[in-house]
């Protein structure tokens, strides 16, 4: 079964001129069939246009629903070049053992969290240099 990955752009807003295009909506046209070429030229088939519902804010309390138009392109996976791709973008990283510090018992949420983490990157750096310095 073939697997397709998919892309979803906005649908231009405004005409492109172009040699023998006139009129409005010819030149919405042919924004819209530039747009379509160039992606074909990167292997992307035009798959339908949608109208999707976006809450932008108005003001600082407000918010507003418009509705943007956006065009559905999608292509082929190769899926042995997806594996590969996968397999060397896999990166070995070292791990570090977690070490708890102590808390002088105010700090919670995210604060706690933030200087836990803190101090075990210390730490870490202190291991690091007393390993290479006994090296």
């Amino acid at each position: 079964m073939p697997r397709y990955e998919f892309k979803v752009v906005p649908a231009p807003k405004k005409g492109v001129s172009g040699k023998g295009v006139r009129g409005k909506e010819a030149k919405f046209a042919n924004a819209i069939s530039v747009m379509m070429d160039k992606m074909g030229e990167d292997g992307w088939d035009y798959v339908r246009a949608d109208t999707l519902p976006f809450e932008e804010r108005t003001g600082l309390t407000s918010h507003k629903t418009t509705y943007q138009n956006m065009l559905v392109f999608r292509r082929k996976i190769d899926q042995d070049a997806e594996f590969f791709e996968h397999q060397s973008a896999v990166k070995q990283t070292e791990t570090v053992p977690l070490r708890l510090v102590e808390n002088n018992g105010n700090d919670f949420g995210i604060v706690g969290v933030l200087k836990n983490r803190a101090a075990s990157k210390a730490m870490a750096e202190q291991n690091k240099a007393a390993n290479i310095a006994a090296e």
